[in-house]
């Protein structure tokens, strides 16, 4: 007669504690360290912080360049009180220049304070090439083909302006890219911005100084 098989609970087995799932100790607090950096646990790069209420500033800022520019082709520039007034809301194209050089810098100043690897400079000049460079070349080659005061447009003249360098002296603005002097002034700063913040960098984080400490 075959036996009835054994029911008998079987004893239960405690899991170790390398065994059990869940989030890491460190899924909630990012690591500072290299030294406690785990493959669950990577060293964060810096993050990009946004600041919304720039935005009303840089509409501001746009409105004022607007106002500036119909005022000088209206003919009111810089005549009577309203052309005196509308002469000064140039400070727009000023306003955009301090803009740009915090929002670009804060990432680079951000790593230095909280003691994290700032951005590559090649990755930030990529991104600063691709978002300028190539519609402006379209601009460029529009302006010099289409509009008959270019028409004797050398090259000289291709060169400087698709290398924006037009507004270093001998100058040479041409019509429909006279205003591309601002942009200029942007590609200067976008080049010149590595190589102030990485020295910066560098030099505190050998002399365990803090860009926190300029605001205090």
């Amino acid at each position: 007669m075959p036996t009835r098989p054994s029911c008998r609970p079987r004893a239960r087995t405690t899991r170790s504690s390398s065994a059990t799932t869940g989030p890491p100790p460190c899924a909630s607090t990012p690591c500072r360290s290299a030294a406690s950096s785990h493959w669950w646990c990577p060293v964060p790069e810096t993050t990009r912080r946004t600041y919304p209420g720039l935005d009303t500033v840089r509409a501001l800022a746009a409105l004022a360049v607007l106002a500036t520019h119909t005022s000088f082709w209206a003919g009111f520039y810089p005549q009577g009180l309203l052309g005196a007034m509308t002469a000064r809301l140039d400070i727009g194209v000023a306003v955009f220049f301090v803009l740009s050089g915090f929002l670009l810098g804060q990432p680079f100043l951000a790593a230095t304070a909280d003691g994290t690897t700032p951005p590559r400079a090649g990755r930030y000049l990529w991104k600063r090439f691709l978002r300028i460079v190539p519609l402006y070349v379209v601009t460029v080659v529009v302006a010099l083909l289409a509009l008959p005061e270019n028409d004797a447009a050398g090259p000289s003249t291709w060169i400087r302006q698709l290398t924006l360098t037009q507004v270093y002296p001998p100058a040479d603005l041409v019509a429909g890219l006279t205003h591309m002097w601002s942009l200029c002034v942007e590609v200067a700063f976008y080049l010149a911005l590595p190589l102030l913040l990485w020295p910066l960098h560098r030099w505190s984080a050998r002399r365990g100084w803090n860009p926190r400490t300029v605001l205090l």
